[in-house]
């Protein structure tokens, strides 16, 4: 008796019909070509940073996660045995959701930053691929089971779709001529009374200590060495200014009484790393 039951119950997964490509599994994939253009990305990033920051170290190991990324894509694409089984879509989200919560605080503060293009772009395309492979996959996970598309193209998610791809065309160029209209510089309006320079180079700030008087007004340029972004942050002051890769970005500081004053980087990170500098008010 059992075993013409577990006999029946094969031959009712088998005659279980096959869907055919459905709009969500095309999201899927299309998913992860963006999520695998953000990852190369940001590889070719870290092989432009070389050695500054642990770059040529950290090539092998995101070229590795790019290449099981751009496998599992393709895995989705064309795969059609993937179309019977719900299991698949479910693991198939698994990258992209650790890449996201892995990378979590750095997308947070590129997606804030438009005007440092480079960072924002990518980020934009990873945020964007794992979010469109996550929401897909679990679409697919139910209409497998199911046996039927839960979107269409001509539905309302194809609305959705074609609001957000103009959504994200729009912050790509937002952040193209943010980048491109961005000069740098901030602080007080008045004029500069006294000068200096401020070294950015393999992740550090070279000078870490500047002295200054009271009653001065310290025009301070700030020469970024490195292939990538930074930041200028004095939290007392209300100064935050972005340092752009291997540019020199101006900024005013007037005191507000003696003693020492804090500035560091705010790239997720890079205190850590030691960015951290004083600056002495006599």
């Amino acid at each position: 008796m059992t075993a013409i039951s577990q006999q029946e119950k094969a031959t009712v997964g088998a005659e279980r019909p096959q869907l055919g490509r459905t709009f969500a599994m095309n999201l899927v994939s299309a998913g992860y070509g963006v999520l695998t253009a953000g990852l190369v990305y940001l590889v070719f990033l870290f092989m432009r940073a070389g050695n500054d920051f642990r770059g040529g170290a950290l090539v092998p190991v995101f070229a590795t996660i790019t290449a099981i990324v751009a496998g599992v894509g393709l895995v989705s694409l064309v795969w059609s045995g993937a179309r019977r089984r719900s299991w698949f879509w479910l693991v198939s989200a698994i990258p992209a959701l650790v890449i996201l919560l892995m990378n979590a605080t750095y997308l947070a503060y590129d997606i804030t930053r438009p005007a440092i293009t480079e960072t924002f772009l990518r980020s934009l395309l990873v945020l964007a691929g794992g979010l469109t492979i996550i929401l897909g996959a679990v679409t697919v996970f139910f209409e497998v089971r199911r046996g039927r598309p839960a979107w269409t193209r001509s539905g309302p998610i194809g609305w959705v779709l074609l609001a957000v791809i103009g959504v994200l065309v729009g912050a790509s160029i937002t952040s193209l001529l943010a980048g491109a209209a961005s000069v740098g510089g901030a602080g007080v309006a008045e004029e500069p009374t006294v000068s200096g320079v401020l070294t950015v180079d393999k992740n550090a700030f070279v000078e870490s200590s500047l002295d200054m008087n009271d009653a001065e007004v310290l025009g301070l340029f700030i020469v970024n060495k490195d292939r990538y972004p930074h930041s200028f942050d004095i939290d007392s002051l209300d100064i935050h200014v972005q340092l752009l890769p291997s540019s020199t970005t101006a900024v005013a500081i007037k005191p507000t009484g003696r003693g020492e004053i804090e500035f560091y980087c705010s790239v997720p990170g890079h205190v850590a790393a030691g960015m951290v500098g004083t600056l002495g008010v006599e």
